[in-house]
């Protein structure tokens, strides 16, 4: 992926997925995490049916939740505290796109974008060509 313009790889990705109610409604929630402690990057699609090969969009909200179905779950620039999110109440709506070309037992990949913003702050950054292979 890049981050403002600048290529960022991670040797492993992996996915954690699963089920939760909100009231009486069952939600499915896919986090995709990349890379180690210190240096990481995340997404997250929350739908309220199963998660299958798709594009999931910030703009669309997951009717169980309120929440928008995908999200740039965090970045932490190496070397540094700092972490970036794409969503926290009384923010703008960052537009985010979190596509699965391919999901099934085994495996997912996927392309995603989108911007960051720093926790605490507001400062913003854009994440293009996001490209991942997780372990599922």
């Amino acid at each position: 992926m890049k981050v403002d313009g600048v290529l960022k790889e991670y040797d492993s990705c992996w996915i954690l997925s699963f089920q939760q109610a909100a009231g009486a409604q069952i939600y499915y929630q896919n986090n995709i995490l990349c890379g180690r402690p210190g240096n990481y990057a995340g997404a997250a699609v929350n739908n309220i049916a199963p998660i299958k090969a798709a594009t999931y969009l910030s703009t669309v909200k997951n009717t169980a939740t309120g929440l928008p179905m995908a999200y740039l779950g965090a970045y932490r620039a190496p070397g540094s505290d700092d972490i970036y999110i794409s969503y926290q109440a009384g923010w703008p709506l960052y537009d985010i796109s979190i596509t699965f070309t391919e999901y099934n037992s085994e495996y997912a990949t996927g392309k995603f974008s989108g911007k960051l913003r720093l926790i605490g702050g507001s400062k913003v950054m854009e994440v293009t060509e996001g490209e991942f292979r997780a372990l599922n």
